[in-house]
């Protein structure tokens, strides 16, 4: 169920970023502001979802062992986070 969830929220993701791409050059005040609130609504679940994982994690696993199993999965977000960023352009506004 979580696997799903983590799948989802990365679609959430790409979407979001689809939804830019389609939209760059053709920004509002009010989609900006549509863009950041997705944002924020995106990330909180991750970070939810992440929280979920480590309370489970450290059920059965020392807790040395999830704080590096966290630095591992962070990293790699890093990572998948820049790649992703780098794509994308920045916001302009409309006719600039």
């Amino acid at each position: 169920m979580t696997i799903g969830r983590r799948i989802r929220i990365g679609d959430e993701k790409l979407r979001l970023i689809t939804e830019h791409a389609d939209n760059f050059g053709r920004m509002t005040p009010g989609y900006a502001e549509s863009l950041l609130d997705k944002s924020f609504d995106i990330n909180a679940e991750q970070a939810e979802l992440r929280h979920r994982y480590v309370r489970k994690f450290k059920k059965v696993l020392p807790v040395i062992k999830v704080v590096r199993l966290y630095q591992i999965d962070s990293k790699l977000n890093a990572v998948l986070d820049f790649q992703m960023a780098s794509q994308i352009p920045l916001v302009q506004e409309s006719g600039s």
